[in-house]
């Protein structure tokens, strides 16, 4: 019954984020992608700031023409290597919103992929319960509506522990070597993942920096060494995951996926608790408890 509820509430919030209460926002992340590859190909620099910013206002204003509604997305920084430009000006001709729809159906495609790999991994291949809650997760959802490929991510770990529990370690260390990707976030999920499979650490290591070898040959070819070095400079402050103050910033209680509504809504969250307080005592009390309730 509690499980059944949580993906109930799971369902509404999901279908309130994709409501038209938040289209104007649709792909505010997408957007920057957009505007970088723009940038990167007329040769300027996607990680100056205030050059990118610039781009974004402009295609504010395009979009503000058309009257499509997303005309006053915030600005943001671009902190994805020059690889990654590469592919997203490969999708630039799709244009604004065709870009978004691009990014967002290559997000879902690698976010269940990724998701199934390590179901695979784990051997939960018949469990239906984690792939609904998984699609209906707040973070798969915030990914899909603002056009974030950071499930690449996701791709890159399931990979790596199906290829691990395979007995193919080497492999799963090149996998890890997406982290470059996003590496705060990235870096310390595939630090966990070596502690996880420690028995195979050694041979996974050796495949990580064979991996980031390859990441940064591709980033050399395409963006060239200046290119690849203003992206390793801008990781420098790319403090986006550590500093609430920031405007542009998702905080991390974004990623506690059911519980992220409750922060914006002080009341509710006192209901929820209170409501999961009583639902634990009712099934505590109905399997034998201390008290039972009448």
């Amino acid at each position: 019954m509690l499980t059944a509820s949580c993906l109930v509430i799971c369902v509404v919030y999901a279908i309130w984020q994709l409501s038209p209460v938040f289209w104007s926002q649709a792909g505010n992340d997408s957007r920057v992608f957009y505007a970088a590859a723009r940038l990167a190909s007329t040769g300027d620099n996607p990680y100056d700031f205030g050059r990118l910013a610039a781009v974004e206002g402009q295609l504010n204003a395009e979009a503000r023409a058309a009257g499509n509604g997303r005309d006053s997305l915030s600005p943001n920084e671009y902190h994805y290597p020059p690889v990654m430009t590469r592919a997203f000006m490969a999708l630039a001709p799709l244009g604004d919103f065709g870009f978004l729809v691009a990014v967002s159906l290559l997000a879902l495609v690698a976010g269940l992929t990724g998701f199934e790999l390590i179901l695979s991994a784990l051997d939960w291949r018949g469990r239906w319960l984690p792939r609904l809650f998984f699609v209906f997760s707040l973070p798969m959802l915030t990914v899909l509506s603002s056009g974030n490929p950071a499930t690449l991510l996701l791709l890159s770990w399931g990979g790596a522990l199906f290829a691990s529990r395979r007995g193919r370690p080497l492999l799963a260390g090149m996998l890890l070597a997406a982290c470059w990707i996003k590496p705060p976030v990235g870096v310390p999920v595939a630090v966990a993942l070596l502690v996880a499979e420690r028995a195979r650490w050694r041979p996974m290591l050796a495949g990580l920096a064979l991996g980031t070898l390859a990441v940064a040959g591709a980033c050399v070819v395409a963006g060239g060494v200046d290119g690849t070095a203003a992206w390793l400079r801008s990781l420098v402050d790319f403090s986006a995951t550590i500093n609430a103050n920031q405007t542009a910033v998702i905080q991390q209680r974004f990623l506690a996926g059911l519980s992220a509504p409750f922060f914006f809504l002080g009341p509710l969250a006192a209901g929820g608790v209170a409501l999961a307080l009583v639902t634990g005592v009712i099934l505590w009390a109905r399997r034998g408890g201390a008290f039972s309730v009448a």
